[in-house]
C-alpha cells in the first residue's frame, strides 16, 4: 500500500509493507481455514503456519516476524499459547501476540509479567469471524495495542 504526503516543500511517498504473520493452531481443518483467509489479504504477509509450539519456536523466520496468532490450546503434549507467547516475547521483546481461543479468558493481562503487557491481544474464536477485524487486531498489535474481544468484555 503506497501513501503519500505532501507539504509546502517536500513530496514524500512511502510503502506500507504487509505485516509479517505467524499462525500457530493444532486443529488442521481451522489452521487452513484461517491461513487461506490471511495468506489472501494484502496487509498480511503469512510467513508460517504451524500446528505445535515447538515447531513455531524452530522457525528461521522468527526474528523477522511482526506478530504471532495463537491458539491457547495446543495439545496436552505443548506448552500452551500463553507460554508460547511468552517465550516468544522473551526472545523477541517487540513482537506482538494474539490469543486466539474459544475459551475465553478476559483477564489475561493482569497474568502477565507487567514489564510484557503491551502488545498482547485476544480474540474468540467464533465461526462468523470477520477477516477484516482480523488483520485489523494483527496489525494494531503488531504496532504495541493492546485489543480485547469485545464479546470477551460483555
Amino acid at each position: 500500500m503506497n501513501k503519500v504526503i505532501e507539504s509546502d516543500a517536500c513530496y514524500f511517498e512511502f510503502v506500507v509493507r504487509p505485516s509479517r504473520a505467524m499462525y500457530v493452531e493444532n486443529d488442521p481443518a481451522l489452521r487452513g481455514i484461517v491461513s487461506s483467509m490471511l495468506d489472501k489479504h494484502p496487509d498480511i504477509e503469512l510467513v508460517a503456519s504451524v500446528g505445535t509450539a515447538a515447531e513455531a519456536l524452530a522457525l528461521p523466520q522468527l526474528p523477522a516476524l511482526d506478530v504471532a496468532l495463537l491458539d491457547i490450546g495446543l495439545g496436552s503434549d505443548s506448552i500452551n499459547g500463553v507460554e508460547l507467547g511468552l517465550a516468544l516475547r522473551d526472545k523477541y521483546f517487540d513482537m506482538g501476540i494474539v490469543l486466539f481461543s474459544q475459551h475465553v479468558v478476559p483477564d489475561f493481562l493482569e497474568s502477565l509479567p507487567e514489564d510484557f503487557r503491551w502488545g498482547w491481544s485476544f480474540l474468540e474464536k467464533k465461526s462468523d469471524l470477520d477477516i477484516a477485524f482480523l488483520v485489523d487486531v494483527l496489525r494494531s498489535t503488531a504496532r504495541g495495542l493492546n485489543i480485547v474481544d469485545p464479546s470477551v468484555l460483555q
